[in-house]
């Protein structure tokens, strides 16, 4: 997640301080960090290489700020799919309990809705699918993500619902950064 900040940092930097002689080069090096980033830590099922909701939601806020540039954008031929920021949001909402909380799982920490349920990871979901020009549909209740090795399952999408996770990955560490 450091280097997709590091990125985008770079990226936006040469985009708002085009005229300064370093510019061109941290565009560049910023769009060849991120597209990295991309490829190697956004797996094909969606979820972030680190298989850890909490840091995965940070990742997709940042890689869908990339995904909107690109969109808007293309000259600065930065390559995040629409697919993989869909198959993100579907991990994510897959991650949260009943409740609307990220789960507590690796080093994400469960902070249970106090109030009222959250909806924040599933609206953000539905307003990227709207964006996007995608159905604005739930994704099914049982989710498997087998390059993360997890899956996810529940009764129903409704707070009631019984819900379990099972996680099977191998790599162990703090965030497992590469």
């Amino acid at each position: 997640n450091i280097r997709f900040w590091h990125g985008l940092v770079l990226l936006l930097a040469g985009i708002r301080l085009e005229g300064l002689p370093d510019a061109a080069g941290w565009l560049r090096q910023g769009r060849t960090i991120l597209n990295d980033a991309v490829r190697r830590q956004i797996m094909p099922d969606g979820a972030h290489m680190e298989a850890a909701p909490g840091y995965h939601g940070g990742v997709l806020d940042m890689a869908q700020v990339v995904w909107r540039l690109g969109r808007a954008m293309p000259e600065l031929g930065l390559h995040v799919s629409t697919e993989s920021i869909a198959g993100m949001h579907d991990y994510l909402l897959a991650a949260t309990r009943p409740d609307g909380e990220v789960i507590s799982l690796h080093d994400t920490r469960y902070v249970p809705a106090v109030v009222k349920p959250n909806s924040d990871v599933r609206d953000n979901r539905a307003m990227f699918r709207r964006e996007a020009g995608l159905p604005d549909r739930l994704p099914g209740i049982c989710g498997w993500f087998q390059h993360a090795s997890q899956a996810f399952i529940r009764e129903d999408w409704t707070t009631g619902s019984s819900y379990l996770t099972f996680d099977a990955t191998t790599r162990r560490g703090f965030h497992w950064h590469p």
